[in-house]
């Protein structure tokens, strides 16, 4: 399970990055009683409206995939016991 979502958010913030080669991307994987994997970005944030709805279904990407990444990644760590969250839009 840490592997795909680890995976799908990596793919994403490399995608950020193939976008604007500016982007600096930090990837933080923590094992204590339980597992922690962040990913930071330079990025822009993401819009308001698409931020409140992460993790809730498929959503369209600017990329042009098919959205459901982060859903899916998120309904496999929740059937594992974990939440997928975006802990800061900066």
């Amino acid at each position: 399970m840490v592997d795909s979502v680890a995976d799908n958010l990596l793919q994403n913030a490399l995608a950020k990055l193939a976008e604007d080669p500016s982007v600096r991307v930090r990837a933080e994987l923590a094992f204590s009683d339980s597992v922690e994997i962040r990913v930071v970005d330079s990025g822009r944030a993401v819009e308001p409206d698409v931020a409140r709805a992460l993790f809730q279904g498929p959503l369209a990407s600017r990329s042009g995939g098919l959205g459901i990444g982060l859903y899916h990644a998120a309904r496999h760590a929740s059937a594992h016991g974990f939440r997928l969250s975006l802990e800061r839009n900066r």
